[in-house]
């Protein structure tokens, strides 16, 4: 989860009027080094956080204190002091060299503000209408509901608009809890979203812009809708900062297919999903969820317990809705044997491994290859490879090799239909795979001719989108 976590300094709360709590609060900025502060109030007198935000959109978290009459700052792992000049002038002043200048631009956040305890309908309200500035490296977060009005969906987005995180929020007895953490105070306006968690670390979201409407579709009351969406493009999470992107599609059936998770380009998984129209729920792999919908862009699973999954559409323009039209089935016998061969021409992979038929000259029996190729260095002393590893010393006893890291190999003398490449070898098998590719992704409308002896004809037809037929005639000439 992606948001501010400021360390929260414990101070003497000042039993005195403090001047802090009302010349600093507002927005600050200095023209020259094009910087702004946003120095905002926190839940208890004399401590609140504070924002730095630099040309770039980056921001730079921390809290203020005020100890001993000083305003004491903490801005990353930087300390500072704040000096107040006038009500519209202050100098943020390092714990050595010259202090920064900064003109006040806009007072204290004035806008209606209201907490969860109070009010959890209109915070909600307000964190849900709202686009919020949520991490240091300037990406946003949009709050979205999903099956009820007090959870849901926070979609992390970086500043070009790609997908940088999903996490759940929910609300409950005047706490908000985002991802695991569990914020005990809270309140929003129109301007900032501030929290105090159980650890006594500020959060804070400051507002970009208004949030898009929201459209929910969900998977009980608008099936169709929400099946063209699912079985449309693709879709991504965020696994260990990695992007994996999601392809429902339909093959068994309209209401069953294969999920396939794409990650650096291969394949990593695939899980079976159906729906069951009979009891509502839909099971992607062993897993069932109870309910399913798509709200603005993000789609949402539910499980009996409660426990949510999301996943962001990649791309909103010109995405396909895949039907069982796009699907091609071949029947795994001896009279398609010529067709299975050509299908099973090129390399395939899965995981970190890749395949390869070959067919032997009656077109039923072959070989399965699976292999793993990886390269290695050998540099100043050191062997470097990612399947070995490090190693400095290469041993043989019998017919053994062993790697000092402690990877054993045998020699085999077993027969083997696989070789290494040659470099031109390696560019010419690339061109004739991305042929082989691009004739696979291709697609043609055939017609299939039965013969009263039982045999067929397959007659390919130079359109390959059956929308574009009207009619079709047969003429005996």
């Amino acid at each position: 989860m992606k948001f501010f976590s400021i360390f929260f300094l414990v101070t003497t709360l000042l039993t005195s009027s403090a001047f802090s709590d009302v010349r600093i609060y507002g927005v600050w900025e200095n023209k020259d080094q094009k910087l702004r502060l946003d120095i905002l109030d926190g839940f208890k007198a004399g401590q609140g956080p504070i924002l730095q935000i630099k040309e770039d959109g980056s921001v730079e978290s921390g809290s203020w204190s005020e100890k001993n009459g000083e305003i004491e700052v903490k801005l990353g792992y930087s300390s500072y002091t704040i000096a107040v000049d006038t009500d519209s002038k202050i100098f943020l002043n390092p714990s050595y060299g010259d202090g920064v200048e900064f003109t006040k631009t806009k007072p204290k956040d004035s806008s209606q503000s209201v907490t969860l305890k109070d009010n959890p309908n209109a915070f909600i309200d307000k964190l849900m209408s709202n686009q919020w500035l949520a991490s240091k490296d300037g990406s946003t977060a949009t709050f979205k509901p999903t099956f009820s009005s007090d959870s849901g969906v926070i979609e992390y987005s970086k500043p070009d608009g790609s997908l940088e995180n999903l996490n759940s929020w929910a609300t409950s007895s005047g706490v908000l809890k985002i991802g695991s953490s569990v914020i005990v105070e809270a309140r929003a306006s129109d301007n900032y979203f501030i929290g105090l968690d159980e650890r006594d670390r500020f959060v804070v979201f400051r507002f970009l812009k208004k949030a898009e409407a929201l459209v929910s579709t969900d998977i009980t009351k608008q099936r169709e809708e929400f099946f063209n969406q699912l079985l449309s493009g693709d879709w991504g999470t965020i696994y260990y900062g990695k992007l994996r992107t999601h392809k429902f599609r339909p093959i068994f059936g309209d209401l069953k297919g294969v999920k396939l998770t794409i990650a650096n380009n291969r394949l990593s998984a695939n899980k079976v999903w159906e729906y069951s129209p009979a009891t509502g729920a839909i099971k992607v792999g062993y897993t069932e969820y109870v309910g399913a919908l798509v709200v603005s862009g993000t789609l949402a699973f539910i499980k009996d317990n409660g426990d949510q999954e999301f996943y962001s559409r990649l791309s909103d323009s010109n995405i396909k809705r895949y039907t069982l039209g796009d699907v091609t089935e071949l029947s795994l016998n001896e009279k398609t044997t010529t067709k299975i061969k050509k299908v099973l021409s090129s390399q395939f992979q899965r995981g970190d491994y890749f395949f390869a038929f070959e067919f032997n000259e009656d077109h039923r029996t072959g070989f399965v290859h699976q292999w793993r190729s990886e390269p290695f260095t050998i540099t100043g002393e050191t062997f470097k490879d990612k399947l070995i590893g490090k190693a400095e010393k290469l041993y043989r006893v019998e017919d053994f090799i062993i790697f000092e890291e402690g990877k054993v190999f045998k020699i085999d003398v077993s027969p083997s239909r696989l070789r290494p490449k040659s470099n031109e070898e390696v560019v010419q098998d690339v061109k004739s795979q991305k042929k082989l590719k691009s004739e696979a992704l291709s697609q043609s409308l055939i017609v299939r001719i039965l013969k009263k002896d039982g045999n067929t004809i397959d007659v390919k037809l130079p359109i390959n989108d059956f929308s574009l037929v009207s009619n079709i005639s047969i003429i005996n000439e």
